[in-house]
């Protein structure tokens, strides 16, 4: 992705000339001597003022508690670690802040104009506290975070900093002014977009901002470095716009049925309805994107989750869990009779700095025992019986094999390198005793289309004790070479599938088809045959128990391949930017294959 990052210098210079404020050389902060009051009055508006606060579910937003109407707000901790082959060759992980939104919850829709008012109170403010007002909530991907537009305005103590997302660059215009009079444990922050322009006040001091940030929506931020108390959060409107507050974690989808030609219902025509069929998907992208959501409603009955049940999404913090938007995960799929399938538990990416430091320097014992509770923890809480829902089948171990060298285990990950091999027979008995009535499984890449890497799976298996893992994830994720690739090409649509299927079932283990995706390449044609082959190879098998993608369309949020302007090419679907989905030649190709 191509950086266009702006220098905060530059961006203060110009906004200092457009307000007349004063830029402070040594921080390059902007300070601003202009005092307005921070609550404006506009009558007619006021009376129309809705309480987000308190008509509104906050329960699924990591961090966040609602007492006594009011929200306390704590640390998370959620940051994503950025993966790259620096990174590796170090050892030092870079994180990217992942700061909660409310995405199971509160929302703003704004109607006829863009304009609104809104007004946050914080108390007891301990650290830094930080409340976002976005445009719709943040991309989210394996290993970064794309910002929507949108403002974060953080306390600490006597000064206030305005950071300004525009949706496209990485990193955002950054204000800082200086508060006058003591240190404060509250304030309150004044947001008004009127007419294209944007202001934004804290306790009556105004940046100078002068942009349009929000259109149709605004979405909630709230995070802390430590502690803080929100005790109103309200919205009106401006300029003759119309708004309404909607609440996700009140499901607007509960009239959306599957459709006869979707992919699951035509499977159980056919006598496969015990065969998972579904997708990836990421909380955000499931609840910002209604025709996205209504299409995996109709086509499938599994999700499974693409980050939210990762090691940094669920233990930020030793020993402090972060459930909320699994949780809403969960609900929401039971709320649609959807299987969820969980991926995944032990990773060697996408963990918390605080285990990479804890592992770097603990005996194999003192690592175990981290690897136990986090098991246990999540696999019990979601075991149907402690009223969380339920996740009967887990990735317990995700990727254990070497990038480079495919025929032997990555001994470079966190958990090898602290357990050794053993990690992975442990990491199956300590989900088996959290739940026993669960599936549990080994998910890699590349198992269906090297035999080097094939072989080295299945010796693994031959290595632990019988019945340790229930079945092995096939991602079948077709890159640009692999597509390109004449002899993988020429086994897999020739019908090496069932052969690779049956080597598994003579050891007694059972297979997924779990992270599919195929890139185009320019030839549709090519893409839908070998759509069309995984999904026919596994409803025809005994031992597949479905067949999942990473992502059922292409758009902004999902692709594996290179994307051309973010959009890729690698599903059967593509939706537009006006939110229609419009189908490839792969998802006929498919509902054939089911069909057959």
């Amino acid at each position: 992705m191509l950086s266009r990052a702006l220098a905060a210098g530059v961006c203060a210079v110009i906004l200092a000339g457009w307000s007349g404020v004063r830029i402070d050389r040594a921080t390059q902060a902007v300070e601003t001597p202009e005092v307005t009051p921070a609550a404006v009055s506009h009558p007619a508006a006021e009376k129309r003022t809705q309480s987000v606060l308190r008509a509104s579910d906050w329960r699924y937003v990591p961090g966040v508690s609602a007492r006594n109407g009011k929200l306390h707000v704590a640390r998370t901790g959620l940051a994503t670690l950025r993966t790259s082959p620096e990174d590796q060759k170090t050892r030092q992980p870079t994180y990217q802040p992942n700061p909660p939104v409310a995405l199971a919850g509160p929302h703003v829709v704004l109607a006829r104009r863009n304009d609104v008012g809104i007004t946050a109170r914080l108390q007891r403010i301990r650290g830094a506290a930080t409340v976002s007002f976005l445009s719709g909530p943040n991309r989210r991907f394996d290993e970064r975070v794309e910002h929507q537009a949108g403002i974060d305005v953080s306390l600490t103590r006597s000064v206030a900093t305005l950071r300004i997302w525009n949706g496209e660059d990485r990193r955002p215009r950054r204000l800082r002014m200086r508060l006058e009079g003591p240190r404060r444990s509250h304030a309150q922050i004044t947001v008004r977009q009127l007419d294209h322009r944007l202001t934004v006040a804290v306790d009556g001091q105004r940046f100078p901002v002068r942009r349009e940030v929000f259109e149709d929506q605004v979405w909630f931020g709230l995070s802390a470095t430590k502690r803080f108390v929100v005790s109103a959060l309200d919205v009106y409107p401006l300029g003759g716009t119309r708004l309404r507050i909607t609440d996700r974690a009140r499901d607007p989808f509960a009239r959306v049925t599957p459709s006869r030609t979707g992919l699951a219902s035509l499977a159980a025509a056919r006598g496969r309805g015990d065969k998972q069929i579904g997708t990836a998907v990421d909380l955000a992208q499931l609840l910002a994107n209604p025709a996205y959501t209504r299409y995996v409603l109709r086509n499938f009955n599994e999700i499974q989750t693409e980050t939210l049940a990762k090691f940094q999404a669920l233990q930020p913090r030793r020993g402090r869990f972060q459930f909320g938007e699994l949780d809403a995960l969960v609900a929401f799929a039971e709320r649609h009779d959807l299987e969820v399938q969980g991926h995944a538990l032990i990773f060697g990416e996408a963990y918390p700095r605080w285990l990479h430091r804890t592992l770097r320097g603990a005996s194999r014992d003192e690592a175990l025992a981290i690897m136990r509770e986090h098991i246990t923890t999540v696999v019990r809480r979601y075991d149907g019986r402690h009223g969380h829902g339920l996740i009967k089948r887990w990735d317990v171990v995700n990727e254990p094999f070497d990038p480079d060298h495919w025929g032997r285990l990555n001994q470079d990950t966190i958990w090898y390198r602290a357990i050794g091999e053993s990690y992975i027979a442990e990491a199956f008995k300590a989900a088996r005793a959290a739940h026993r009535d669960g599936e549990f499984g080994l998910n890699d890449w590349s198992i269906e289309t090297d035999r080097v890497r094939r072989q080295a799976v299945i010796d693994l298996l031959r290595r632990l004790p019988r019945g340790t893992v229930d079945y092995v994830g096939l991602q079948a994720h077709f890159d640009e070479d692999t597509v390109d690739d004449d002899e993988v090409m020429e086994a897999i649509l020739g019908g090496s599938l069932p052969g690779i299927f049956q080597e598994f079932a003579d050891l007694g283990v059972q297979v997924r088809v779990s992270e599919a995706s195929v890139a185009q390449n320019g030839d549709a044609r090519t893409q839908a045959a070998v759509y069309a082959t995984l999904i026919g190879a596994c409803l025809r098998s005994t031992s597949c128990l479905g067949f999942n993608m990473w992502g059922a369309t292409s758009n902004e949020w999902y692709f594996t391949t290179t994307p051309e302007g973010g959009i890729g090419d690698d599903a059967p679907t593509r939706q537009r930017g006006n939110g229609r989905i419009v189908e490839r030649p792969a998802m006929s190709a498919m509902r054939r294959a089911v069909t057959r």
